[in-house]
């Protein structure tokens, strides 16, 4: 087997594309907020999360063993463009404020109707079909990152960051 760039190239399949991806956010029904159609297409970066197992160490007689212990998602990271009326980033922030009121200090609602759903979908080369798609469940915004203003930020989109808390996710 002669080990070239044309055998390389025969072998490969279709690669998947990192930048063909939509994300729909769904905040609690109870919330009256709605990420609209058009807010899919402010989504600018997303991540598809990690999990792992953790692990338990057990010692006996100074030896050490370790068991894998229960799963665990990592959080997700979405940066949105952000337009003129701030609608995005205003109902991210009215979705924290349901969750804990920073004038009282006191929690609102029960933990379930905090949370949402998101739904990630990644296209193929062709991009009309998902070719996977990922549904994350017990979503809640955990981090509304700043937005820096600058006058050198000429000819550069305003964005902002939303580090959201997964309960799981799974492939649908």
């Amino acid at each position: 087997m002669a080990l070239n760039i044309t055998s390389f190239k025969d072998n490969l399949a279709d690669i998947a594309r990192p930048n063909r991806f939509m994300v729909q956010v769904n905040p609690p029904a109870g919330l009256g907020l709605t990420f609209t159609e058009e807010d899919k297409y402010l989504t600018r970066a997303a991540q598809l999360p990690g999990r792992r197992v953790g692990r338990i160490e057990l010692g006996w007689f100074g030896m050490r063993s370790k068991i894998p212990g229960d799963g665990e998602f990592d959080d997700m990271t979405i940066t949105f463009l952000n337009v003129e009326d701030f609608a995005l980033r205003d109902g991210m922030n009215a979705w924290i404020d349901s969750i804990f009121s920073f004038q009282s200090g006191e929690r609102i609602g029960d933990i379930d109707s905090m949370k949402g759903t998101i739904l990630i979908e990644q296209y193929g080369s062709s991009g009309n079909t998902p070719v996977q798609t990922y549904q994350l469940e017990g979503v809640f915004p955990k981090n509304l990152d700043l937005i820096t203003l600058s006058v050198d930020s000429e000819n550069t989109p305003m964005e902002f960051s939303v580090t959201f808390n997964i309960d799981y996710w799974h492939a649908v």
